[in-house]
């Protein structure tokens, strides 16, 4: 619609436009003359510019032109000459009648070109209608109380730039209504008028009008109880004063008298009062006209009514009420919603659907039409649908609508119709006969569905079950398929073949539970998770050569040609289940040998007092006294506990090592003469050294501490004799046995084997035979520290230790030590003894526990020496600035609150720049030793502390100074 169209302004100036015209239809009621000028010159105005207004003769036979009206007052002439040359026959009428006057359809002519004149116009009108300059027409039906009374014709002329549109018509219509109803009433009106001025002409003949008047109300009551209308009058305060059986009927009373004295508010909706209401309202200040409302019937029912009201007055003008008449509309209506939806979903729908005639020419195109060709729907209606048939099947098209006039419906069609860019698609058709009112076949309808996303899903299907089998059968997983209910497997893929040793046909031929132990459960439900939608656990499956593996399982139900199978996905855990148990006894030595450390460390304190103490008591009793003896038992006890400490600390890794390249296999045979003895003659010890050197930097006393713990515990393990046998040799261990060994890194090592003929060891004593304490010996034959100190040593040497056993086999202990390339290293010499080990020196002393710092100033100051003790760093700092003297030595433990040793040393280190250090703790920490290595140039006293080695220590540090 164009915007000089008057339809293209909002709906509320439609409204308006209408309300208006309505109310001066409305007031020419009382003269009908001037109610014919108002209607065809308000439509003119409202609508077009020309309004021609023809009436249907009283028999119906004849058409003629009432009156017309022109925006141009010299065209009026020409407008007349038009429409009312000479009345029109509805015997045989004209196209344009027919449709119009009988048919009762509106008729729009958007573009009014030569050939429409030439083909729809009598020649006698033609010259005119070319004068008139004519762009456009609308004819629309004047229709009231269901009968059509004639048309209103309205012209859109050359000067006007827009043409009539589709909103056109629905106002047009609107305004037809109601000037339809207005000639109605005003040809009522007039009747009425002139059968007051009849009476009033004969008031002499008064009884024999009287007795008309009563013939007449009878004849018209007889006429509104037979009309098939139902009418109602309401008085002013709007309750029904008179009603016909058809009313009562329509709101479901038994008779009119039911209905006397209700409001009308009895029969409105609660959503719908105000608005009736407001009707009212206009009625009551005269306006009359149709209008469509939702009653509610005496059951509750809804029902929908077409009204057509008249108010009407006293003489005064006052408003007495008002006069209905409803016509049951509600079929229609429903009708028209079950139309509407069902166009709404055609519309709306992402099919294809389009309507065609039997000659195969499109009349209806949806939006899934549209978006499936590319056509829209103006470019198709009235095309012939064989546009989209593909060239090379000329007779397809023909052949659907020869099956469909037979009456037939074609179902899923498939076939392949041609887009607007020339693309084809596939697509399937679904071809229905139209009937008409008769059953008659009068078109077809089809719904064509897209099948573009099927072939490629079907496509993609195909190729994704390619590469499902492709990936089951290449898998490197193995993943085998078994039935739900019996558990035979129907699938397995050449990994799981692999994997158990089984060819396929063998694999085929077997049951899920056939894999599992014979010990071990079997039921559906423990092995494939059956009634559940995902199933996870562990099993020990046994394969064809008898070996036995630990896998867990995952499973999944799935549909395999309509049989109920389950997938099940199988991975080997056998290595990781042995890392993780390696791991786990990694973490546990690591977690005991941190206790065992810290134990030693508080240990080595008290060892301290209890050996210092001792060894001073005996040296100020003379021999032969009581209390000497039973000193010497206490300081020998004190001595077996410091070894146990040692071990511990060994244990622990927290021993302090002094490492040097050395051949392990001349150290291992500069122990041979010890070992034999050790061993006794029932053992056969044999020494295998393989060719070329073993170097490895270790501590050679802690190596020989590892030999001989490793040798007393082989003895103890043939306590009637046997075989031992101690090799040494260089290996390469690779990344396939570094990956089975926890925390062992691949590369070159010497290997130490120490293999015995002896009872074995179970699976139980092999987990803990490095714990601490642990010993399969009788209470008091063995502490338990021989094989952890050997673990520590080893350890802490950067290699590690590997045991094999078998029960009434024998054992074989392997020490791996990292292999280098540097050259051997000479022992160093015995250092000579010092003619004392007194003093007369100044010693810094630097102790945070109590009793051992008051031990070690005792020894010091019998020594000899100036002993200035401090409890804690700050203490020694004041000590170092306050004393005026030279300090020889601090004699520091290393690890204190606050401040280390080494970080004391290094502060004093500016102010005392001669003064020597002596480090003393009871195990390893990073300030003096790196990874157990002491630093060089560092002078260090292990504890437990003995008087005798203190003052050795002492004087070995002060002696090298010089």
């Amino acid at each position: 619609m164009t915007a000089r169209e008057p339809g293209a302004a909002s709906e509320i100036d439609r409204l308006r436009a209408i309300t208006d015209v309505t109310r001066a239809f409305a007031e020419a009621t009382a003269d009908y003359e001037r109610l014919l000028d108002v209607v065809v010159r308000r439509s003119a105005e409202v609508v077009g510019d020309s309004c021609a207004l023809g009436l249907v003769s009283d028999d119906g036979r004849w058409f003629a032109l009432e009156t017309c009206f022109d925006r141009d007052p010299a065209a009026l002439a020409t407008v007349r000459e038009v429409f009312g040359a000479k009345p029109a026959s509805l015997e045989s009428p004209h196209p344009l009648h027919a449709r119009v006057l009988h048919k009762g359809e509106s008729v729009l002519v958007p573009e009014v070109d030569a050939d429409f004149i030439a083909s729809r116009l009598d020649p006698a009108d033609r010259g005119a209608v070319l004068a008139l300059g004519i762009r456009s027409m609308l004819m629309v039906p004047l229709r009231a109380y269901g009968r059509i009374l004639g048309a209103l014709t309205i012209l859109r002329r050359g000067e006007n730039p827009g043409t009539l549109g589709e909103r056109d018509i629905a106002l047009a219509e609107a305004l037809a209504g109601h000037a339809a109803s207005a000639l109605t009433n005003a040809r009522l009106l007039a009747a009425e008028r002139e059968a007051r001025a009849e009476a009033a002409r004969a008031e002499s003949a008064r009884r024999e009008t009287l007795e008309q008047l009563r013939v007449s109300e009878a004849r018209y009551r007889r006429l509104i109880e037979g009309t098939t209308e139902a009418i109602w009058m309401l008085d002013a305060g709007q309750r029904i004063s008179f009603a016909n059986a058809r009313a009562a009927e329509l709101l479901g009373y038994d008779a009119p008298a039911d209905l006397i004295g209700l409001g009308i508010d009895a029969f409105l909706d609660a959503d719908e009062s105000a608005a009736t209401a407001a009707q009212f309202r206009r009625r009551r200040d005269g306006e009359g006209g149709q209008v469509e409302a939702r009653l509610r019937r005496r059951d509750g029912a809804p029902v929908w009514v077409l009204v057509e009201s008249t108010p009407f007055f006293d003489a005064a003008g006052r408003y007495e009420g008002l006069l209905a008449m409803a016509m049951d509309v509600t079929a229609r209506r429903a009708a028209e919603e079950e139309r509407a939806r069902l166009a709404a979903i055609v519309e709306s729908c992402d099919e294809a659907i389009l309507g065609k005639d039997l000659d195969g020419r499109i009349t209806s195109w949806n939006a899934g039409a549209e978006q499936l060709y590319g056509y829209s729907r103006a470019e198709m209606l009235g095309r012939p649908a064989a546009l989209l048939v593909r060239p090379d099947r000329p007779d397809e098209e023909a052949g659907l609508l020869a099956r469909v006039a037979r009456g037939e419906r074609v179902v899923h069609f498939e076939t392949e119709r041609v887009c607007r860019d020339g693309a084809t698609v596939p697509v399937s058709l679904s071809v229905s006969p139209i009937r008409d009112a008769d059953g008659k076949v009068v078109g077809a309808s089809s719904i064509a569905r897209d099948l573009s996303a099927q072939h490629r899903a079907a496509a993609a299907s195909a190729e994704s079950a390619r590469v499902q089998q492709l990936f089951f059968a290449s898998s490197p997983v193995p993943i085998v398929l078994f039935d739900a209910v019996t558990l035979e497997f129907v699938a397995v893929n050449d990994a799981a073949m692999t994997l158990y040793g089984y060819g396929r046909e063998e694999f085929l031929r077997l049951r899920l539970t056939d894999l599992r132990l014979p010990t071990e459960a079997s039921t559906g439900a423990l092995v494939c998770g059956e009634g559940t939608e995902e199933w996870r656990g562990g099993a020990t499956h046994r394969r064809k050569d008898g070996t036995t593996l630990q896998v867990e399982i995952q499973s999944r139900p799935h549909r395999l040609d309509g049989r109920a199978v389950r997938m099940a996905v199988f991975q080997d855990v056998t290595d990781k289940q042995q890392l993780e148990a390696q791991l786990r006894q990694s973490q546990k030595m690591e977690a005991v040998g941190r206790l065992a450390g810290g134990v030693a460390h508080d240990f080595n304190n008290l060892l301290s007092v209890i050996l210092g103490y001792a060894e001073l008591a005996i040296g100020d009793l003379r021999p032969g006294e009581p209390m000497r003896d039973d000193l010497g038992e206490i300081k020998r006890a004190a001595e077996r506990a410091a070894g146990l400490t040692q071990q511990l600390l060994a244990f622990s890794r927290q021993q302090i090592l002094a490492p040097r390249v050395l051949d392990l296999a001349e150290v291992v045979a500069g122990t041979e003469k010890m070992l034999r003895r050790l061993v006794g003659e029932d053992v056969a010890l044999t020494l295998l050294a393989a060719p070329g050197a073993a170097l490895c930097r270790v501590d050679p006393g802690q190596v020989e501490q590892v030999v001989m713990n490793l040798v007393v515990n082989a003895r103890d393990a043939m306590p009637a004799g046997g075989q031992l046998t101690i090799e040494t040799s260089a290996i390469d261990l690779d990344v396939a046995y570094a990956a089975e060994h926890l925390d062992v890194a691949a590369g070159r090592y010497v290997l130490l084997s120490v293999t015995d003929t002896g009872c074995g060891i179970d699976k139980a004593t092999m987990a803990r035979i490095f714990e601490p304490f642990f010993t399969t010996k009788e209470k008091g034959k063995g502490t338990g520290l021989g094989l952890s100190t050997v673990f520590g040593i080893v350890k802490q040497s950067g290699g590690h230790v590997w045991v094999y056993s078998e029960p009434g086999v024998g054992t074989t202990f392997k020490v791996y030590l990292p292999r280098v390339d540097e050259r051997a290293e000479a022992l160093p010499p015995s250092a000579p003894l010092a003619s004392t080990d007194h003093g007369t020196e100044t010693v810094l002393l630097v102790e945070d526990e109590e009793a051992v710092r008051n031990l070690v100033r005792q020894v010091l100051r019998r020594g000899g020496y100036h002993v200035i003790d401090a409890a804690n760093a700050g203490q020694a700092l004041l000590h170092c600035e306050q004393f005026g003297a030279r300090i020889h030595l601090l004699l520091t433990d290393v690890i204190m609150p606050q401040m280390s040793g080494r970080q004391l040393a290094e502060r004093l280190a500016p102010m005392r720049p001669d003064m020597r250090v002596l480090y003393m703790s009871g195990y390893t920490e990073n300030s003096i030793v790196h990874h157990g290595v002491l630093d060089a140039g560092i002078a260090y006293l292990a504890k437990p502390v003995t008087p005798a080695r203190l003052l050795k220590k002492v004087r070995e540090v002060l002696d090298a100074a010089r």
